[in-house]
């Protein structure tokens, strides 16, 4: 009930963009097989390493996810 009234509240004044396109029978949500955050995961990796952080803080995972100011479990589904 208040998902509904929030989207509402977000919709309120929005005119509805019709791009001419039919609904699609059977269409439902597209499902996500892939991701290329991983080669920006890996690029933040890099830079982090080459600016000789990790041997600096004594391999102190939490720091390194503040620096990156990403978690491996967001980006890469990784736990």
């Amino acid at each position: 009930m208040l998902r509904a009234a929030a989207v509402e509240r977000i919709a309120a004044g929005q005119a509805l963009l019709d791009l001419g396109v039919g609904a699609v029978a059977g269409a439902g949500r597209l499902e996500i097989v892939g991701s290329r955050a991983g080669h920006l995961w890996d690029a933040l990796c890099r830079a982090y390493d080459t600016l000789g952080f990790d041997p600096a803080t004594g391999g102190d995972e939490v720091f390194r996810a503040l620096v990156l100011a990403v978690y491996r479990d967001e980006v890469l589904g990784e736990s």
